[in-house]
């Protein structure tokens, strides 16, 4: 240790003679020390941001690992539901003196795992309480008639970011710096599917309306016949403006009104979208053809009994939210 110390004495030293990280190195090689650039170059910046080179942490991680320790770092996770984004950052926030190796160790044995985060949209208060409001009045609907409609993107490299494989093997996936994208527009009900539209650019509220008017109306005859039936769709812009509201009241399409913003992890369909999207992460596409192709086919191929199973999940996904107070659920 005092090797290291009378180092970054020289290395402090020279840095405040005036001399140049350059300089520095060629120096300290010249004086026969075993030292790499990048190394001499990290600590005169640390140097330059008034920054200490005494590695404090490093003395602290040699401190054994006690019970309470281990303790804090389980109530971190479990009890206060925190997450880390890294080692170092755990490290941190508990202001832990051990090493990344230990720490991990601790997490690995308390079933403390590394995955992929959930990104979901923010909710503020008041998208909470019509979360709930929504939720304790459709509580007990019955959804056997209402159509979930909605939008997504697909694309041709949607590709998995973490998988299993052999500990000396480093896999890797080339993508397009540009994949190729395509929009779609569908809906599920108890009954089954509607026809799968797809489309390229933007989608505004003329637009929707011919979707409304090719997809939707030919879809629900098959689908409900003479039966009334309710169209659930997100408030969008795009799906509450005044052309979409003329087109709905023209062809008598009621609409549910009050379906609350920001909540796709309440609409069923989202789940349909997910399969599909599973399924084409499997798959290796390179043109546009084969990504319209294989869509179609997937659509086609959905389960029925999965699509039931998402439809009638809606009084369990409502009394969720209810529970979680208007917060996300896990659907």
């Amino acid at each position: 240790m005092e090797e290291e110390i009378s180092l970054n004495d020289r290395i402090q030293v020279l840095h405040e003679y005036g001399l140049k990280t350059n300089t520095i190195y060629n120096h300290l090689i010249r004086q026969g020390i075993s030292i790499g650039q990048s190394t001499v170059y990290e600590k005169v910046r640390k140097l330059k941001n008034g920054e200490t080179l005494e590695r404090k942490e490093y003395q602290r991680e040699n401190e054994k690992l006690t019970q309470e320790m281990e303790e804090e770092i389980i109530d971190y996770f479990y009890a206060d539901h925190n997450i880390g984004y890294s080692l170092k950052d755990v490290k941190e926030q508990l202001d832990l003196p051990i090493c990344k190796s230990r720490l991990s160790a601790v997490l690995k044995n308390n079933d403390i795992v590394y995955k992929n985060i959930e990104v979901k949209p923010i909710l503020t208060d008041q998208h909470k309480h019509d979360r709930l409001q929504f939720a304790r009045k459709y509580l007990k609907q019955d959804w056997k008639n209402y159509l979930f409609v909605d939008e997504t993107t697909f694309q041709s490299h949607s590709y998995q970011t973490k998988v299993w494989c052999a500990q000396n093997n480093n896999p890797k996936i080339q993508v397009p710096k540009y994949p190729i994208k395509v929009h779609a527009w569908a809906g599920i009900c108890a009954e089954g599917i509607t026809d799968l539209h797809l489309f390229e650019g933007t989608l505004d509220g003329e637009y929707y309306c011919t979707i409304l008017e090719k997809t939707l109306i030919p879809s629900c005859q098959f689908l409900f016949g003479k039966t009334k039936w309710v169209l659930v769709q997100d408030n969008d812009p795009k799906h509450t403006c005044n052309k979409v509201e003329v087109f709905c009241k023209a062809n008598k399409i009621n609409i549910l009104r009050d379906w609350p913003s920001s909540s796709p992890d309440i609409n069923p369909i989202e789940n349909i979208w997910g399969w599909i999207k599973n399924k084409l992460k499997q798959q290796h596409i390179t043109t546009k053809e084969q990504l319209l192709q294989q869509i179609d086919i997937l659509w086609q191929e959905i389960p029925l009994d999965f699509i039931l199973h998402a439809i009638q999940s809606m009084p369990n996904r409502l009394q969720q939210v209810i529970n979680q107070n208007g917060s996300h659920i896990n659907y």
